[in-house]
């Protein structure tokens, strides 16, 4: 047992007043003014807290009011920080003398009371010599309870000439003894005497609010836990997201933090300590992803060494704040872990400063949370260092919610942009894709089988039955041939301009232009053949806005043929090019050829016409029977009317008869007759190309006889 000064004796007293008044004045302050509470009336209650005598060991004559404490050390009640009671003994008295009004008789309709805040362990009162009550098994079968407030009723017959002395007689369980070296606490500040209803209602109403705050709290964290989830999910791995992941590592330390106390007073009953414990690992270790976040959300890259260094301290700490528990709790107080907290603030604060002033748009945001949270831990920290008055604001809770409600807004600003970014690079992405289809459609895509550019791949193919369709410019030559190179491209976009919306209309798609010619592709032949005749009237409507400007008509020329084809790709590895192969579409380009010879715009082969839904529709007649070039098979050629003129569309129905019969006579070997006939015709109409096309051939096969074999069918020795 330590030694107790007698300051009763004069000759102390005498000897210390010369040298050690001062010190015991700013020391030993309770001791010197450790008095009676004056109570002036009990209609309310009225606070107990101050100086209360405390004393180790156990004496059950401490709770009788005769007996003298002046020699007793001093405590404030509430504790403003823990103090020495004794490694040796387990139980500790606490004495305080209450001076009630005068003439102050109790009574039975307004009974007084007393109330007492949580204390760790369980403890006895008493009340000028007699028990008013208890919490938890004192000993020889001790036991601890549950921290909860309580209020005791003080019988009448403790009541003794308008005088109470209060004894507390607490126990420290062997775990305050092996774990703090007999330092106990008796924390709160509802330390109280007066009416006993009154009381009772007011300890209700805290205990309603405390278990409030408490479901709070674990909403708040299980809120927390919820919005980090979040966040590793919007991550999923994605390195340009690692902020997301930091944040949300954050946020569980945090949700920790914030029910770490409500917790461990369900799980652990009366030592609560490690509610605290839990709360200052928890606050170590949230500094690990904060410094982590502040680099990643800002520069996109790790921290420096000396801030990981940081880190690695901060682990330790939170784990030997776990392992250790209450002994470092000691050697940690709460002043010195908020000098340290405030440190690292300051630090990141000073980074965010620097990346603030470099033009970061995330800075500000952040920064303003830091130089927050900083303020309120230095106030925290002065408010424990007692240079500054105590006030019941949560400002350690306050600092960090601000500090992650400042991440959380600069997170968002990050979404934000991410997202203008990411509309930004769709735009761009469907420009893209709207450019690249302007030279690989993407119905040839399709008919691969792909969606996209990205899935074709060298050789693929698929073998179908299409309509080829061929236009080409007639006398192109002769059109540009005083145009300058920047003339004619202008030319040649304006006429495919035209060109291409038809093709479009009707389920087309061009697969490539061939300078002035165009080759396009349709699934129907009808498509194909509504498609051309639509062109020839486009072409109708161009030529008058070049007759407006003064320019030369445009003729051209289309044929259409029907037949398997190959569409697929072709190149190297590094140059890939989509294309059709195949006879049908030589065979096209060969038709689209002879519209030259026969002086059509428009001829399509028997294959076509015998796809057609319904051939009737349309104006056409058949006028050759061909092969083409290195071909043995002909085929039949038709010319269509549709979509020409009005004009030319009479003529050809004026010779359409007198031109069958004179076809007819031809292909049956009686030129002579044909030769008539299409003299006939040349003389009504001398512009006719047909008309004069077989002519010649009636007076060539008279003067030199028909070719070997003649079956009606002509051979074509030029493309």
């Amino acid at each position: 047992m330590r030694p107790q000064c007698d300051f009763s004796s004069p000759k102390t007293t005498a000897f210390s007043a010369l040298w050690l008044l001062p010190l015991f004045f700013l020391c030993f302050q309770p001791v010197l003014f450790a008095k009676p509470l004056q109570v002036t009336h009990l209609f309310e209650p009225h606070s107990l807290a101050g100086p209360w005598r405390f004393r180790a060991g156990d004496d059950t004559r401490r709770s009788h009011p005769s007996y003298s404490d002046r020699h007793w050390p001093t405590v404030r009640v509430p504790f403003e920080k823990r103090h020495k009671g004794s490694q040796a003994h387990p139980i500790v008295w606490y004495r305080q003398t209450v001076l009630l009004p005068k003439g102050f008789l109790p009574q039975d309709r307004w009974p007084l009371g007393i109330a007492l805040d949580r204390i760790r362990s369980a403890y006895e009162l008493y009340v000028n010599g007699h028990l008013v009550g208890q919490i938890g098994k004192m000993p020889p079968q001790p036991h601890g309870a549950t921290p909860r407030p309580a209020v005791f009723r003080i019988p009448h017959h403790a009541f003794d000439k308008e005088r109470l002395v209060l004894a507390l007689r607490v126990w420290q369980p062997p775990w305050l003894i092996r774990h703090y070296g007999g330092k106990i606490r008796l924390g709160g500040d509802a330390y109280s005497i007066g009416p006993y209803r009154l009381l009772k209602e007011r300890t209700l109403a805290q205990q309603h609010y405390q278990r409030e705050q408490s479901i709070l709290s674990l909403f708040v964290a299980a809120l927390l836990v919820l919005v980090a989830i979040y966040h590793f999910h919007l991550y999923r791995g994605r390195a340009e997201l690692s902020a997301y992941f930091w944040y949300g590592l954050l946020l569980l330390c945090l949700s920790a933090w914030v029910a770490g106390k409500p917790l461990m007073q369900l799980l652990l009953l009366y030592n609560d300590e490690w509610g605290w414990i839990l709360a200052r690992s928890t606050a170590f270790l949230a500094f690990f992803p904060a410094i982590e976040f502040a680099y990643r959300a800002l520069d996109q890259k790790r921290p420096p060494r000396s801030w990981q260094i940081c880190q690695w301290i901060s682990i330790v700490g939170g784990l030997a704040c776990l392992l250790f528990g209450p002994h470092l709790a000691l050697i940690l107080p709460n002043f010195l872990l908020s000098l340290f907290f405030a440190g690292i603030l300051l630090g990141l604060l000073v980074y965010t400063i620097q990346r603030a002033w470099q033009g970061h748009p995330d800075a500000r945001t952040i920064q303003g949370g830091m130089l927050a949270a900083f303020v309120l831990l230095l106030w925290q920290y002065a408010i424990s260092a007692k240079l500054l008055p105590y006030v019941s604001l949560p400002l350690a809770t306050m600092a960090f919610c601000i500090l992650v409600l400042s991440l959380a807004f600069a997170l968002s600003n990050q979404y934000r942009r991410t997202l203008a970014d990411l509309k930004t690079r769709n735009r761009q992405l469907n420009e893209m894709n709207n450019a690249i289809q302007r030279f690989v459609p993407v119905e040839f895509l399709a008919h691969l089988g792909r969606e996209d550019l990205r899935q074709v791949q060298r050789g693929d193919q698929n073998q179908r039955e299409m309509t080829t369709f061929f236009s080409d410019v007639r006398s192109f030559t002769s059109l540009v041939e005083r145009m300058t190179p920047a003339q004619t491209m202008q030319f040649v976009n304006r006429y495919l301009n035209a060109m291409e919306p038809p093709i479009s209309k009707h389920n087309g798609f061009i697969d490539k232009y061939i300078g002035d010619a165009v080759m396009a592709l349709f699934d129907q032949p009808d498509d194909a053949l509504q498609a051309a005749i639509d062109c020839l009237k486009a072409l109708e409507v161009y030529n008058t806005e070049r007759a407006a400007e003064n320019e030369a008509p445009v003729h051209i020329g289309i044929g259409l043929h029907t037949g398997l084809l190959m569409l697929g790709t072709v190149g190297s590895e590094k140059r890939l090019s989509c294309t059709v192969l195949g006879d049908s579409v030589n065979l096209a380009s060969r038709i689209e050829g002879l519209t030259k010879e026969y002086g059509a715009s428009l001829l399509i082969t028997g294959h076509t016409r015998d796809r057609l839904r319904d051939p009737q529709r349309y104006q056409m007649q058949h006028i050759d029977r061909v092969a083409a070039k290195g071909k043995t098979e002909a085929v039949d050629i038709y010319e269509v009317w549709d979509g020409l003129s009005d004009e030319a569309q009479a003529q050809k129905r004026a010779t359409h008869r007198p031109f069958q019969q004179g076809y007819q006579a031809f292909i049956q070997g009686d030129f002579s007759s044909a030769l008539q006939i299409f003299q006939d015709i040349r003389q009504q109409h001398p512009q006719d190309r047909l008309a004069q096309l077989y002519l010649s051939r009636s007076q060539t096969f008279l003067k030199d006889g028909p070719p070997e074999h003649w079956d009606g069918v002509v051979h074509m020795h030029h493309k």
